[in-house]
């Protein structure tokens, strides 16, 4: 190649370089979490967020917990409200070696309306438990977000809802005798072309002749990728973030995880064994519990909480197979997660 040619394909590469070195600097996660969001006639009450911005914010850890919702409306009560985000890996390399997660739940909601003439019902929903979680990692040299939602104990218009899940046909009733329609969305996930995820446990919209009175959102998760490459081999050690969990709850001292292993499972029952860790003094991890996860993916573990402690810090790990079209097995696990262990 003629020496011109050389010189003027070196100073075309320097005038890019400062345009990649900002895009590089501009890749990031993004993640929020919402425990409850209600509009009711225009004005939104959201007592409790994670990471929450006018727009998507740089992944990071945060936690919000509410045990006093007397703020809310009358015709709404919820307890153990909580917001969470993570991030797991280096907070100064690569982002493409970062995972991220938000969490957002709620332990029991009821939505009601104030008593009337006996026509309109005063309970219109009811949940034990609802909540969701979204994950972000790089696998297969490309981001992926994944999530899940788990919501327990419904009832609607004082009828049994069956979980349904993510893909679930929404409800949409009438209640006899009003204008009142009640329509209610569960494992709602929303997808965007910029690459952002949103997961919502819940979603429940009340209108009256076709103008909205009510939109309540219940349990919401987000995680985004915005400018994020990722390598194109797949380490030995997956990133990709398949091992979800949706809830922690304890009682009796004994802590019980519930989630899901995003498939495809590994095709050995002793690699499919989920392993429950507990850190302990010097940042070590020893075995708390182990559990097998169902045909579809979901799982609920109980292992003991330890002795007198106030809090403890929790992972999962778990074999999975790399891909559909392959029998090869990665292990993934969850990022550390504290457990509040006060009664």
């Amino acid at each position: 190649m003629p020496r011109f040619r050389v010189l003027t394909a070196g100073l075309g590469l320097l005038a890019l370089a400062p345009a990649a070195d900002a895009q590089a600097s501009s890749a990031r996660w993004t993640c929020e979490a919402s425990a409850l969001r209600l509009t009711l006639l225009g004005t939104t009450l959201e007592p409790a967020v994670a990471n929450v911005g006018p727009a998507p914010l740089t992944c990071r850890p945060d936690a919000v917990r509410v045990a006093d919702t007397s703020p809310l409306p009358i015709l709404l009560t919820a307890s153990a409200v909580t917001a969470a985000t993570a991030v797991q890996g280096p907070e100064t390399g690569p982002v493409a070696a970062q995972q991220v997660l938000a969490t957002g739940g709620i332990g029991a909601l009821r939505l009601g309306l104030p008593a009337g003439d006996g026509t309109v019902p005063t309970e219109l929903l009811t949940a034990e438990t609802l909540s969701s979680a979204v994950a972000g990692g790089c696998a297969d040299g490309a981001p992926r977000l994944t999530g899940a939602s788990r919501v327990g104990g419904l009832r609607v218009l004082g009828r049994n809802v069956t979980t349904g899940g993510a893909g679930a046909a929404p409800l949409d009733l009438a209640v006899p005798g009003t204008g009142l329609r009640l329509r209610v969305a569960r494992g709602e996930q929303v997808r965007t072309g910029a690459g952002r995820l949103v997961q919502r446990a819940l979603h429940a919209e009340l209108t009256l002749g076709g103008r909205e009175v009510l939109d309540l959102v219940a349990g919401e998760a987000a995680a985004g990728a915005d400018a994020v490459a990722c390598p194109g081999r797949e380490p030995a050690q997956a990133t990709d973030p398949r091992l979800l969990v949706t809830s922690i709850t304890t009682r009796r001292s004994r802590v019980t995880i519930r989630g899901r292993v995003v498939g495809p499972l590994a095709p050995r029952a002793a690699d499919r064994r989920i392993t429950v860790s507990r850190r302990v003094r010097g940042g070590r991890w020893v075995a708390a519990g182990h559990g097998l996860p169902r045909r579809g993916g979901r799982f609920a573990i109980t292992v003991p909480a330890p002795h007198g402690a106030r809090a403890t810090v929790l992972r999962l790990r778990a074999k999975v197979r790399a891909t559909a079209r392959s029998r090869k097995v990665v292990t993934t696990s969850t990022l550390p997660r504290t457990v509040d262990l006060r009664p």
